[in-house]
Parts: structure tokens; C-alpha cells; sequence
């Protein structure tokens, strides 16, 4: 993109280049005793390039709208409010480096506290991601890997987990911020989510395994998706929002 705006630009500025040299060879040679017209001169000269700054922003690009997504969160494990916030705005960052806008909304948990039941409380829409905060102790049979933060419990329902007393654990063992840690837990399950795939990735957000490299790159919001994987998870909230048949049918 920035070599077709450069492209345009200098032909732009070929296009009045002879205005130009024409008003400086004026400029450098003026009629002596005339002030008055050197002066106006310099003007046109301001307003030419004035007139250049102008058409060469007229073409500058404008960056791909945002594509849409709401959240749902279900606090189970009571996550303080304001390190949810926190949790809820990086993860919005990491996202919205995608080009995908979150919007958050709280899911209610009253209803249920077993996550096998939480499974089936709303109706299914395609657009909308269910996430969910446990705790090993409220995850009910669902074991998750050694050291895993959280994971994809159904493709067909949006939903995922986070443990969020496993993250505090490794926010203690590296020193490192709850919230910074649990957005990018919540980032790397909307990845999988959107990527349709429980694969990991050699680098950036979708690494498997994060050591205290990854964990510097997410406090300092640099731990995001490649660009191939941008490309994926945009096509897929664009059919998530205008589902066919065919997507319905394959999909839940």
C-alpha cells in the first residue's frame, strides 16, 4: 500500500512540476523595482505547493474498516472488576490489531455455577463468543493440559475457558501483571476461535508454550497474531456476520 501512495504522489507531483519551475525561474530572476509583483509571486509559489500537499493527501489510503465481535463473560471465577477491565482492554488491543473490534458483555452466572450446564444457556449466534472465567475448582470434569491458561470447549457453541487461578500462578512466578496475562489468555482463545483451528502457531500470540519473552512482548503489547492469521480470522468473522446455510450447517 505505501508503494502505490508514493507511486501516486510523485505522479502527482510530475503533473505540476512545469507550474512550479516555471513560478521558481520567476522567483530567481525577478524584474528589478518590483517588489510588489515578487511578493505575489512568492505566494503562488506557497499556493502550488499547497495545492501539491493537497492532492497528495486526497489519495492516501484509507486503513480496513473493523470488523466486528461481541464477547460474553461469564465471571464464574469473580475476577476483580478492575483487573478485568484491564484484562478486557488488552485483549480489545491484541484483537483490534486484527482489525476485529470487540465489544464486551457481561454474561450472567447466577443461573449456573457448573460449566456443563453453562454450555447451553443462551441461544447460538454465529457473531458472538462465550467466554468463560473458572477456576479449577468450578471447571467441573473438563481437565485441561499441565500449565494450560485455558482452551476451546466447543467450536460449534464459540465458547472457551480461561483458569484464571492458573494465570495468577504464572503472574506470580514471573512477576508479571494479572491483567496483561489474562488479556492475552483471552486474546489466544479468540484466536482459536477465529482461526476455526486448535493448532498452534511457532511465534507471536498463538505460541503454545509462553516463556518470559512472550510475556515481556504482552506487557509491552507487541505478543499479536501474524499476518496470515489476520487474514483468516478476518474472513471469518465476515462469514460469522452474514452466515449462509452452508456455514450454519457445518458449523453447528
Amino acid at each position: 500500500m505505501l508503494a502505490v501512495q508514493l507511486t501516486c504522489t510523485h505522479d502527482l507531483e510530475n503533473a505540476h512540476l512545469p507550474a512550479i519551475e516555471k513560478h521558481f525561474r520567476i522567483r530567481q530572476d525577478p524584474i528589478p523595482g518590483s517588489a510588489r509583483k515578487n511578493r505575489s509571486m512568492t505566494r503562488d509559489i506557497k499556493g502550488c505547493w499547497w495545492l501539491l500537499a493537497s492532492l497528495a493527501t486526497s489519495v492516501t489510503f484509507a486503513a480496513p474498516q473493523p470488523l466486528d465481535i461481541t464477547v460474553y463473560v461469564f465471571n464464574v471465577a469473580q475476577v476483580p472488576p478492575a483487573t478485568l477491565r484491564r484484562a478486557e482492554s488488552n485483549a480489545a488491543r491484541i484483537v483490534g490489531k486484527a482489525g476485529v473490534r470487540i465489544t464486551w458483555r457481561e454474561g450472567r452466572t447466577a443461573e449456573s455455577k457448573d460449566l456443563d450446564a453453562g454450555l447451553h444457556g443462551s441461544p447460538w449466534v454465529p457473531g458472538n463468543i462465550d467466554l468463560r472465567l473458572y477456576t479449577e475448582r468450578t471447571i467441573g470434569n473438563l481437565r485441561l493440559g499441565e500449565g494450560k491458561l485455558g482452551s476451546v470447549l466447543s467450536f460449534e457453541e464459540n465458547s472457551v475457558v480461561i483458569l484464571c487461578d492458573r494465570v495468577q500462578v504464572l503472574a506470580n512466578l514471573q512477576r508479571g501483571e494479572t491483567a496483561t496475562i489474562l488479556g492475552a489468555a483471552i486474546s489466544h482463545e479468540i484466536g482459536h476461535l477465529l482461526l476455526h483451528s486448535s493448532r498452534y502457531r511457532s511465534e507471536g500470540i498463538m505460541r503454545e508454550n509462553w516463556l518470559p519473552a512472550e510475556l515481556q512482548a504482552a506487557a509491552q503489547s507487541r505478543l499479536v497474531f501474524t499476518a496470515d492469521q489476520i487474514e483468516i480470522m478476518r474472513d471469518e468473522v465476515r462469514r460469522r456476520q452474514h452466515p449462509s446455510s452452508d456455514f450454519l450447517a457445518s458449523t453447528h
